[in-house]
């Protein structure tokens, strides 16, 4: 087993005398185990450290049975000290309460009446600092008011009193009073001239306005006296053209009448022209290819007949050189125009039912009513 040597501590002796033997035996314990190691890992050691602590236990447990054991009686005293302490004491507090209760009630009765003036105290001074505060404010609230407006405000305050209702902010209200109305006064007549000076403008922006008015009138009069100027030289103009236009338009179209007039005479005359032409070739060619029975003495009416799809009819005689009184009368109220005679020839020259024969002898007939009926 190490060893090593202990500090040495004095050891008080204890006051209690019942403590004396257990306090004595402290010197003797400190001695032999105070900073002592046991070699708890072998048999040995182990066995001396469960020694040591078993007798310093022992001396602990003792202790603590003599302090229950010399403590009894003492917390027996102790409790008898408080219950009749407790006792004395109910008696004391039956006795006092009522006393106390009289007393409290007065205190709460004066310090309610204290915070109730304390409170009206407050309610004045704040009512009387509220309307010296109202005072100071006027310039702001009619800052934006009128000049008319303005001299009214400043008339109310002029006239509002400053009495003893102000106790001890008498002054400060009077003061407040004097310096409002002072800037009062200063608002009204700057007002009074920004507001003169807004009317000036105003009524010079009138005249101005009026001035250009009547200068936008006379030139709109001006505009519209030279446009209906214009309008009536345009239509003057336009009368002179489209007069111009009609006469130009009467001319062309007589103009045009006259050559189509004469080209239409033209016409008439070459299509008479080339009609006794053909009916002088047509007649030839007849004349060369009729059977010899077709031209003998007397004269006799030939088969062929002009039917132009109205419904007339025309006989020729054929072998005489000019016709009857009776067929001239008869051809010259059915007179065909060149245009007539033209598509008869083409309606004659086009049918597939006729034989060249009967085609020349239609042809011939039509031909021959042509010539002598113009």
């Amino acid at each position: 087993m190490n060893t090593s040597v202990a500090n040495e501590t004095a050891i008080t002796t204890s006051p209690i005398v019942e403590y004396s033997r257990t306090e004595a035996a402290m010197a003797g314990l400190k001695e032999r185990y105070g900073g002592l190691l046991f070699n708890v890992s072998t048999a040995t050691g182990l066995a001396m450290a469960k020694q040591a602590r078993s007798e310093i236990r022992g001396y602990r447990t003792s202790l603590e049975k003599m302090r229950v054991d010399l403590k009894a009686p003492i917390l027996e005293r102790g409790k008898l000290l408080d219950d009749e302490a407790k006792r004395i004491t109910a008696l004391l507090v039956a006795l006092e309460e009522p006393i106390d209760a009289e007393i409290k009630k007065e205190e709460s009765r004066k310090a309610a009446e204290k915070a109730e003036r304390e409170a009206m105290e407050r309610a004045r001074v704040a009512a009387i600092v509220a309307k010296i505060e109202a005072i100071k404010a006027i310039p702001g609230r009619v800052a934006s008011m009128g000049s008319g407006m303005l001299a009214l405000e400043l008339e109310t305050l002029e006239e509002m009193p400053i009495d003893d209702s102000f106790k001890e902010f008498f002054g400060e209200a009077d003061a407040a009073k004097s310096q409002t109305v002072a800037r009062m006064q200063e608002m009204l007549v700057a007002r009074q001239a920004l507001e003169a000076e807004a009317e000036r403008v105003k009524q010079e922006r009138k005249a101005q306005k009026k001035a250009e008015d009547a200068e936008l009138h006379r030139r709109v009069m001006e505009f519209e006296q030279r446009a209906a100027e214009q309008a009536a030289r345009d239509r003057i103009v336009d009368a002179a053209h489209a007069a111009e236009a009609e006469r130009q338009r009467v001319a062309n179209e007589a103009a045009l009448a006259a050559v189509a007039a004469e080209r239409e005479a033209l016409a008439m005359e070459r299509a008479a022209l080339d009609m006794q032409r053909l009916a002088l070739q047509v007649a030839d060619a007849v004349a060369e290819t009729s059977d010899s029975a077709a031209f003998s003495d007397g004269p006799r009416v030939s088969e062929p007949t002009l039917d132009d799809g109205s419904g007339i009819v025309t006989v020729i005689e054929v072998g005489t050189t000019e016709p009857t009184a009776k067929q001239a009368e008869y051809l010259a109220e059915r007179a065909l125009s060149p245009s007539e005679i033209i598509l008869l020839i083409y309606d004659v020259a086009s049918d597939d039912h006729l034989n060249d024969r009967d085609a020349r002898t239609q042809i011939a007939a039509i031909a021959y009513n042509a010539i002598y009926a113009s």
